[in-house]
């Protein structure tokens, strides 16, 4: 028999005790990301004193982050019944079909999530929770009894509601910022594997989903890889939704950003237990900075786009704020795309001209947009069905790179077993070159690719191609008698220069330690080996053993344990998972490790 994990407990209190910040904070524009690092709502009151919380208040576990990866590990730590399939087991169908559960027992699971995941059952009294949870504790006695002896037991859902499991993040709630650039930027589909999901219990559970609901059409079949392998979002939020509600962890991310994490000897406990001490701004209104105290820490951050400046931005920068232009004339960073076009999207509702009428009180603009990866074409795509544009000009400095994912086919075939086999079995030098020869930088599915050619008339492929220089030009309009700036940009093909009311950089960047200011406080006091900027991570995800460094003395022994209660996951997980690491199938791969590690650790703690 199947088994869902948790029971969803109504808990009248928790809205109260989660912290949620209503500053406004910046949203990245790169899709498949939930940054928990971008500069948040400084409280100056406290003049950057943290307050320091109960001394006795120390967390089991603090999660930092609450995108799929965050999310898809902690449904794996209250899974009863997890799938811990390693991903060779996984890509090798026809060879473990021992370890592959029934078709019935996944159907069942599906029915189980419906009905635990409705409305109606979260308004359920107290009793009523009070035989669940005993249910529960039922079923988790059973799962333990019977061929499962080698996986750890599962957290309880009671210790996430009561706070001794925390999750934080700058957005809010669970992938809210995912679902805020699709949204945006009106992605349909998902750029990745259908099996790659948050539910902890079987990989084809999606699929047994969209059969079930009578939308198996919402599946999307890749020929060449022989099986539905791409879904729609609407579909993935959906599932996803209801995962949440099933295992009963909506309403538990706090808001906040994390600025610094500080491990250190416990004063409280043996001489030998660590402590991590996390530095957290709330929000002026939700008690600004206070520093939360656990046992083990999660760092599951999207990736931070840093993007580097070019020469030319730099003088436009300046002119541009001499000048002090309207929202729809300048460059635009990465981070700052998303909210530009919820504003103007706002703008347009409020003045009820949501059709295609256009501004009375500007023209539509020219749109110059940089970048050679899928977000850069959904974007273009975007800008030219909207009324406010007239033409789009996609720049790309290399020839546009066509493919599924982000990633060769192979890697997500029944060959990724070998593939991953192969990267493993080099050093970590190597590991970091695969990584950027098999991302190629960006690349742009077929399906976007053809519509980005078909719509001629608006839209302008330029290949091989970059800003040589870009400067303000100043008309008068013989309209209304006033300025009109432009941006003159001149290419570096020896085309003519072209006049563009916006320039936006979609470009993406290199992720490093040094962009997390969180991690670079807690490498300075745990060092460990970097390969261009990656963090060289142990099996587990964790912290590597300080042994490897070359210290000039032996650690003592709270750090060396500290290092085995802390993980990364995420992009900056990639010299151990492989380049696919950042993606929906890296947040899988990642999450079975880490949750078993988990649950070792905190079996001693969880026993009953």
């Amino acid at each position: 028999m199947c088994q869902l994990t948790s029971i969803v407990m109504q808990d009248k209190n928790r809205k109260n005790t989660t912290n949620k910040p209503q500053q406004e904070v910046k949203t990245n524009a790169t899709i498949d990301n939930n940054d928990t690092n971008a500069t948040p709502h400084i409280d100056k009151d406290n003049d950057g004193l943290a307050e320091e919380g109960n001394h006795d208040d120390v967390k089991e576990l603090l999660i930092i982050g609450a995108g799929p990866h965050a999310l898809t590990l902690l449904l794996r730590l209250l899974e009863p019944e997890p799938d811990f399939l390693t991903e060779k087991e996984r890509s090798r169908r026809d060879h473990h079909t021992k370890n592959i559960r029934s078709n019935h027992d996944v159907r069942c699971h599906i029915k189980n999530l419906i009905r635990r995941g409705g409305t109606n059952t979260r308004r359920k009294s107290n009793d009523n929770n009070r035989q669940r949870k005993k249910k529960q504790q039922q079923r988790n006695e059973n799962s333990k009894s019977k061929n499962v002896s080698s996986t750890p037991p599962p957290l309880q859902l009671n210790d996430v509601l009561e706070g001794k499991i925390s999750i934080i993040d700058m957005h809010g709630d669970w992938m809210s910022g995912w679902k805020e650039n699709f949204d945006a930027i009106k992605i349909k589909q998902l750029r990745s594997l259908m099996n790659a999901h948050a539910d902890p219990y079987d990989h084809r559970s999606l699929e047994y989903y969209a059969e079930m609901m009578g939308r198996d059409n919402e599946l999307i079949l890749l020929r060449h890889l022989t099986q539905r392998d791409k879904n729609f979002s609407e579909l993935f939020n959906d599932f996803h939704e209801l995962l949440i509600n099933a295992y009963g962890i909506d309403n538990i991310v706090e808001k906040g950003y994390v600025e610094s994490i500080c491990p250190k000897e416990s004063s409280n406990c043996n001489d030998d237990e660590p402590i991590f001490e996390t530095k957290i701004n709330y929000g002026i209104d939700n008690g600004g900075i206070k520093i939360v105290k656990s046992k083990r820490i999660v760092c599951a951050m999207g990736p931070n786009f840093i993007s580097f400046t070019p020469s030319w931005q730099k003088d436009i920068i300046v002119e541009n704020n001499i000048k002090s232009l309207p929202s729809n004339r300048g460059v635009l960073s990465p981070t700052e795309i998303v909210p530009w076009l919820k504003k103007q999207k706002q703008r347009q509702h409020n003045n009820g001209k949501i059709t295609s009428h256009k501004h009375d009180d500007e023209n539509p603009l020219r749109i110059l947009i940089v970048g050679g990866g899928i977000t850069s074409a959904q974007l273009t795509l975007l800008v030219a069905s909207s009324s406010w544009c007239e033409s789009v000009t996609l720049l790309q400095r290399s020839t546009c790179l066509c493919r599924q994912f982000d990633v060769e086919n192979e890697w997500m075939g029944a060959a990724r077993g070998k593939y991953l086999d192969d990267f493993w079995s080099l050093d970590v030098n190597s590991r970091a070159a695969r990584l950027k020869e098999a991302r190629r930088g960006g690349s742009i599915s077929p399906e976007i690719f053809i519509e980005l050619c078909s719509i001629e008339k608006q839209i302008y492929l330029k290949e091989e191609t970059e800003i040589a220089h870009v400067e303000w030009t100043t008309t008068t309009s013989t309209c209304n008698k006033e300025d009109d700036n432009k941006l003159n940009v001149t290419f570096d093909d020896g085309s003519p220069s072209e006049d563009y009311d916006m320039i936006w950089l979609s470009t993406g960047a290199t992720n490093t330690i040094m962009h997390y200011p969180p991690l670079v406080s807690l490498e300075k006091i745990l060092p460990l080996q970097l390969v261009n900027g990656l963090p060289v991570l142990s099996k587990d995800l964790s912290w590597l053993d300080g042994q490897v460094i070359n210290t000039e003395q032996e650690e003592p022994a709270w750090k060396r344990l500290a290092r085995t209660r802390c993980w990364c996951m995420g992009v900056l997980a990639g010299l151990e998972l492989g380049p696919d690491s950042l993606n929906l199938v890296g947040a899988r791969h990642g999450s079975v490790r880490v949750a078993q590690a988990i649950r070792r650790d905190m079996m001693k703690d969880f026993k009953t």
